[in-house]
């Protein structure tokens, strides 16, 4: 797990073949982004119909808003990256698809096995 981790710090900061932006574009980070409104109106709601447990401080409600959030972008990274690992064949055999980085091979498959745990990690963490 460790070499894992060296590799992806390896390719997101010292000039390996992916940087942060070809990551972000991996894990398609403009819908976690659009996902989220989605996440705070159901926590609204929530706060609404069940009010607090227990007569909890604005602190805590706030906290359990930054646990879910967290939670809301491992869970939509982990489906990203898993969607990308299992679709990678099909992906490269299909020209309007055959660039993205796994299916053209300008990820290794180390790097997306290790965002994919990180992301599990985040959900795990948040829920």
């Amino acid at each position: 797990m460790m070499d894992m981790s060296r590799e992806l710090g390896n390719q997101m900061f010292r000039g390996g073949k992916m940087n942060v932006k070809r990551i972000l574009e991996f894990v398609k980070i403009e819908h976690t982004l659009f996902s989220l409104p989605f996440v705070l109106i159901g926590y609204i709601i929530a706060i609404q119909q069940f009010g607090s447990v227990g007569g909890m401080s604005l602190a805590w409600l706030q906290m359990d808003l930054v646990w879910i959030l967290i939670a809301a972008v491992g869970a939509r990274g982990l489906a990203m990256t898993l969607n990308r690992i299992i679709d990678r064949d099909i992906d490269a055999a299909n020209p309007r698809t055959a660039s993205r980085v796994l299916a053209s091979g300008s990820m290794s498959m180390n790097t997306a096995w290790t965002l994919s745990a990180t992301f599990l990690a985040m959900l795990l963490l948040g829920a």
